[in-house]
């Protein structure tokens, strides 16, 4: 069972700061720092979508109608590097919504397989849901690399290559045949260094 619908819990840091940023673009000036923050943030989330993965840790919650069928079915976690589960909570039969917290000790986490998974120990099954809850089931998790001297260097010079690209390229060209706005595509260098870490494939 794979998970697509999450929404972030808690957001990462970014992953440049200011000062490295202006020092990539080579901008001596403070008058666009504003500006140059929202690109670093606006990059890395533009080559995460590429890769799939978060880079640097943030909590994320998924909720859904059930668990996997089976007991040996995990539950996939998207976006790489899973850390640690913060809690797994459902709508027990007859209850209310989300008003059990499942138990740490019935269940295992896969944090070195990618994507990392959550599987119930040996003997125990996925708990029950109350029928027709279409958010009857809740995973808040982490995922990412800890700390951003933990991120491989292909990726920080990924998002530095889409961050100069959107500098230089302020407002999206228009066709000059169809009148439209061009497609707006991470650089083929970007692609490149990402591609050794992107998880498009297992999505």
């Amino acid at each position: 069972m794979r998970i697509h619908d999450i929404k972030v819990t808690t957001a990462a840091d970014p992953l440049i700061t200011t000062a490295g940023a202006k020092t990539h673009l080579r901008v001596t000036n403070s008058n666009e720092d504003g500006y140059i923050d929202g690109l670093v943030l606006a990059a890395t989330k533009w080559c995460e979508n590429y890769a799939q993965r978060q880079f640097l840790a943030a909590s994320y919650t998924a909720r859904f109608s059930r668990f996997a069928a089976s007991s040996a079915e995990p539950v996939y976690l998207p976006l790489g590097q899973l850390t640690s589960i913060t809690s797994i909570k459902y709508s027990s039969v007859g209850g209310t919504a989300l008003d059990t917290t499942w138990s740490g000790s019935l269940y295992q986490v896969a944090t070195y397989a990618e994507p990392g998974y959550v599987l119930p120990v040996d003997g125990e099954s996925w708990p029950d849901v109350e029928n027709g809850q279409v958010e009857g089931a809740e995973i808040i998790w982490v995922c990412g690399w800890p700390e951003i001297t933990d991120i491989p260097e292909d990726i920080l010079h990924a998002v530095k290559l889409a961050m100069s690209f959107l500098y230089e390229n302020r407002s999206v060209s228009l066709n000059s045949v169809s009148g439209q706005a061009a497609q707006l595509e991470l650089p083929v260098g970007c692609k490149a260094l990402l591609d050794m870490y992107s998880l498009r494939e297992l999505v």
